[in-house]
């Protein structure tokens, strides 16, 4: 699979999309996919587990047991990163996975959670797509729009990253549909957003030009 990567200025941080391995991405912060057990015996927490050694492992059972949606942070091991926060995407004592409305809360907790730890840079798979059954498209549209809210807010992140792998199991088809749908929604969104500036900017413009002072200034 060709290997595709997609930035987007938004504000004062950059938004990207590409095909990568997580565990490779050097960032304050690392997101996982779980379970309520925090298991990390697939998938994304998997890989995260093998490269970054067994006192994660160690570090999040102490959270258990957790709900869908949930949070928990640890330590990031040998990997280039801080923390790992491991969303919760399964619930094994409610027999229930993650929904969009899943994915967007735990999308903007994640998020929030990296602003009070003051960090600068976190990147995130596609949470939900695996065991979870949450489709590529749905997963794709929540968290950009989430994302892309996010950062048009105060807030002190500089780079935020939606990192895709092919993984067993996983369609190319599915991850270049995840793919084209984040960066067509992140690129409604840019210029939505600079359309917004421009009107606001001109109905400025107007409303000086109609000032009492400046209509006398021209009728001399």
């Amino acid at each position: 699979m060709s290997r595709r990567r997609s930035d987007y200025k938004i504000n004062n941080a950059i938004f990207r999309v590409e095909y990568g391995d997580i565990t490779g991405v050097m960032a304050d912060v690392l997101v996982s996919s779980d379970d309520s057990h925090l298991s990390m015996g697939g998938g994304v927490s998997a890989s995260l587990l093998r490269a970054g050694g067994d006192m994660i492992a160690q570090e999040a059972h102490k959270h258990v047991p957790l709900g869908l949606g949930d949070v928990a942070v640890t330590s990031a091991g040998k990997l280039h990163a801080r923390y790992i926060f491991h969303v919760v995407t399964i619930d094994f004592k409610n027999l229930s996975y993650a929904s969009a409305e899943t994915l967007k809360l735990a999308t903007s907790r994640c998020l929030e959670l990296a602003d009070t730890l003051g960090c600068r840079t976190i990147a995130f798979p596609a949470l939900g797509t695996g065991v979870a059954g949450v489709p590529f498209h749905v997963a794709a549209e929540t968290m950009t729009r989430k994302i892309t809210d996010y950062l048009y807010d105060d807030t002190r992140l500089q780079m935020i990253t939606l990192t895709l792998l092919a993984r067993e199991n996983v369609r190319d088809k599915d991850l270049n549909m995840f793919y084209e749908r984040s960066v067509a929604l992140a690129t409604l969104a840019t210029q939505s957003r600079r359309l917004t500036s421009l009107f606001d900017e001109l109905s400025r413009i107007v409303n000086v030009q109609k000032q009492p002072a400046l209509l006398l200034k021209e009728d001399r």
